[in-house]
């Protein structure tokens, strides 16, 4: 008998060379470091059937398609080596986001990286996930591989804790049938977390705006599609996304030089920016199109009034910005 340990699991991703082809193999450097509360489930379509029979009849559910979800969060840092945006650039590719290369520092190596969404589909990027739940002695961990998985993210920069998070909700197809499996030898990152203390912070055009916390709810949508008779038995094929609608929200203090109302009531639109970290590993999060669709004046942050503010991306028009140059 080999229990698992909760915090002895372990994540690989490994971006799929083809789209819709799951990969065949994934080790030790595929792993993707998330925090331990991550959730892979299997989660098979399922069809009750109760036949009438003069009784409480319940007769056997019929197992369809097999489905899987994947959650997970991570913290911003990179590979910290030009070039290199680490695995936190996998999450965003297969959540319909590309990157635009350059050279910053004319070395020919390419160290800025920006993401932005597209609605093409030859630039969209899927991948495979394998889970292990927890054991590393020999054939003793159950390894659960899923293919095709897109999803959607969320990015949250807490002020208060001074930490970036990057969250990712993702669907797949289960590959095969869970089976015990050695879990591979895996060297943790030296990589630092970079906090959010001494951030370049740009809101609203307005320096009265005093960030507590931004979320930005980026998408998209996806679904599993159908493969009838597959050779996997899994019944499905590609994940596709179905609709993107880029939102945000902040808690800012309530401040009598900022009045988020004027912007509200005239439906203009403004901007955001928050660079943090040192190249090569920065980060910048950025829209140029936010729009205020909410306020709330209601709560408070250790007895400070605080404004909650909600709104919309105008044309998903959202970027994370990657910075690996290393200084010569």
């Amino acid at each position: 008998m080999s229990l698992q340990i909760h915090a002895l699991r372990a994540l690989l991703c490994k971006i799929q060379t083809t789209f819709g082809t799951t990969e065949a193999a994934l080790i030790n450097t595929d792993v993707i470091e998330v925090e331990e509360g991550f959730s892979l489930k299997v989660e098979p379509r399922v069809k009750e059937i109760a036949l009438a029979s003069g009784g409480w009849s319940q007769n056997q559910s019929v197992l369809g398609p097999r489905d899987c979800s994947i959650s997970c969060s991570m913290p911003f840092r990179t590979g910290a080596a030009e070039g290199n945006a680490g695995k936190i650039a996998d999450l965003l590719k297969i959540a319909c986001m590309v990157a635009a290369a350059s050279d910053t520092d004319e070395d020919s190596t390419d160290d800025r990286f920006v993401y932005t969404l597209s609605a093409k589909s030859s630039e969209w990027k899927d991948a495979t996930f394998w889970g292990y739940s927890g054991n590393q002695s020999t054939t003793s961990s159950l390894i659960t591989k899923v293919k095709n998985v897109m999803g959607s993210i969320k990015i949250s920069l807490d002020f208060d804790s001074s930490v970036a998070m990057l969250s990712f909700d993702g669907k797949g197809a289960l590959v095969a049938d869970p089976a015990l499996g050695t879990m591979p030898t895996i060297t943790p990152s030296a990589v630092v977390t970079q906090a959010l203390r001494a951030a370049t912070v740009s809101f609203f055009s307005d320096a009265d705006y005093k960030l507590i916390s931004l979320d930005i709810d980026i998408g998209p949508e996806v679904t599993t599609t159908l493969s009838p008779g597959i050779a996997d038995g899994s019944e499905l094929g590609q994940t596709q996304p179905t609709k993107v609608k880029a939102k945000w929200s902040a808690k800012v203090y309530h401040d009598s030089a900022a009045i988020p109302h004027t912007p509200l009531l005239a439906g203009t639109l403004g901007g955001f920016s928050v660079a943090f970290g040192t190249a090569p590993n920065k980060f910048t999060i950025s829209s140029t199109k936010a729009q205020i669709t909410g306020v709330d004046d209601s709560g408070d942050q250790n007895g400070v009034t605080v404004y909650d503010l909600s709104g919309i991306l105008v044309d998903n028009n959202v970027a994370v910005q990657i910075d690996t140059a290393v200084a010569a």
